[in-house]
């Protein structure tokens, strides 16, 4: 199993001998006498925890942790101090700076669990940022439009390339509204909805969002799938089909009344001639006749 990495930072020697016998065979210990020195050691190593004592001589730990947090700000930084200066810890934590605080002189179990803990802050971390790069990734490369529009407000704060491109713009601004109906686009989910694109193009779009948080903050990741060409496919093929079909029917019209229409009314000449209209069959054959010729 792999060692958690821990820097241990501290100007009193014995500190950093006992410190280092205590947790070596537990974790990867690094110990420096100074800040400087524990600064070389970050560059050359991955660390993952790093204990720092308060009250150095040349900088404060609170003081190296503020350039730590710059340099490496996926470190987890813990304070050792000999005194009750709970107004550096307060102000330290709540600037992120130090994750604890700890008083001198520390317990071995209570400060392997605060180690543990960090490690496994610290590995969370690193994985929410391979997560989001890889997000990210996907995000860049969609192949179609997507935002991230925020849940409060709805406000649109990111776009992809091709979002940008089918709406033609260089940056987001307050003017997308006007381009992309994003209240429309939240209320009408897995629906087609009509969008202009940057050329004034009236086109259909497939709508889909889903809930994430993006930087902290609760927001809406919304695709666009455009269906116009797939939707004015499908009305071509529908006129297409209506159109055949009227020609069909022209068709058989035409055969009807070139065949069977012409057939009746030479046929009801040759009766009329042989029959009186006073008759009651010439009565019940021109009954017949008219009901034959509607029906065709």
């Amino acid at each position: 199993m792999k060692k958690i990495k821990v820097l241990y930072i501290d100007d009193e020697e014995i500190n950093l001998e006992v410190f280092y016998s205590t947790f070596r065979k537990k974790y990867q210990v690094f110990t420096a006498s100074s800040a400087d020195e524990g600064m070389m050691l970050l560059d050359d190593n991955d660390i993952n925890v790093i204990i720092s004592d308060q009250r150095m001589p040349l900088k404060s730990g609170v003081s190296f942790f503020e350039e730590v947090k710059v340099k490496y700000p996926d470190t987890i930084r813990i304070i050792l101090t000999a005194y009750a200066d709970y107004e550096t810890a307060y102000e330290s934590i709540n600037r992120g700076y130090v994750y604890r605080f700890v008083q001198k002189p520390w317990d071995f179990e209570e400060l392997s669990n605060i180690i543990e803990d960090s490690y496994k802050i610290y590995s969370l971390t690193k994985k929410n940022k391979t997560l989001l790069s890889q997000y990210q990734q996907l995000f860049d490369h969609h192949t179609v439009p997507v935002f991230i529009v925020t849940r409060e407000g709805h406000k649109v704060i990111k776009a992809n390339k091709c979002a940008m491109d089918f709406f033609d713009l260089e940056e987001i601004g307050d003017d997308i509204d006007k381009l992309f109906p994003v209240k429309l686009a939240l209320e009408k989910p897995n629906q087609i909805i009509s969008v202009l694109n940057g050329k004034g193009e009236n086109r259909k779009v497939a709508v889909k969002h889903e809930e994430i948080n993006w930087e902290k903050t609760a927001c809406y990741l919304i695709s666009l799938e455009d269906q116009t060409d797939a939707i004015d496919y499908e009305k071509k093929k529908v006129e297409f089909i209506s159109e055949m079909q009227d020609k069909e029917r022209k068709q058989l019209s035409m055969e009807l009344h070139d065949g069977y229409a012409q057939d009746l009314v030479l046929l009801k000449l040759y009766f009329e001639s042989l029959a009186s209209p006073n008759n009651p069959i010439y009565q019940d054959f021109m009954g017949v006749y008219q009901k034959i010729t509607n029906g065709i």
